[in-house]
Order: C-alpha cells, then structure tokens, then sequence
C-alpha cells in the first residue's frame, strides 16, 4: 500500500508537469524542473505515508503541492497557480 502513494504522486507530477507547461512557460530545465517536481510530490507521498490517510488530507495536499510546484517551476502568478492547481485536481 505505502508504495502505491509513491507511484501515485509520481503519476501526479508528471501529469501536472505536462498541465502547467500548456499553461505557461518553465523557469528552469527540464531536468531541474523534473527533480523539483519528484521532490515536492514525493513529500506528499511521505505525508499520506506516515500520516493517517484520509481523503480531505490527500486533496489538501494535491492542492498545496500543485500549487507549490507551479509556482517555483513554472512562470506563474500565485492567484493563477492555484486556481490552475484547483483545476488540475478536478
């Protein structure tokens, strides 16, 4: 089970990697983008890991973490990432 959260936030990254570079352009290679990325959505795995999982915890996660993600990776204004990061979860 736990690394079911690790594959699944991997999937995560990669299709908000792809969502927000159709939105606006990335601020850095796609290699350091792609480390950032793996990173913040891993934490997010650790998270749902070591915590108790529920639903509300997992979304409130998603949400923090896309936006976090586009904001640092992506030129992206904060209103607009997470409004996007609402979007992407939809």
């Amino acid at each position: 089970m736990d690394l079911a959260f690790v594959f699944v936030f991997f999937i995560e990254m990669l299709i908000s990697f792809f969502f927000f570079g159709t939105l606006s352009e990335r601020k850095f290679s796609f290699l350091k983008t792609m480390l950032i990325g793996i990173s913040l959505f891993e934490i997010g795995a650790v998270i749902n890991i070591f915590l108790i999982s529920t639903v509300w915890l997992n979304n409130l996660m998603s949400i923090i973490i896309n936006a976090a993600f586009s904001l640092i990776c992506f030129k992206m204004k904060p209103l607009k990432s997470i409004f996007y990061a609402n979007i992407s979860l939809s």
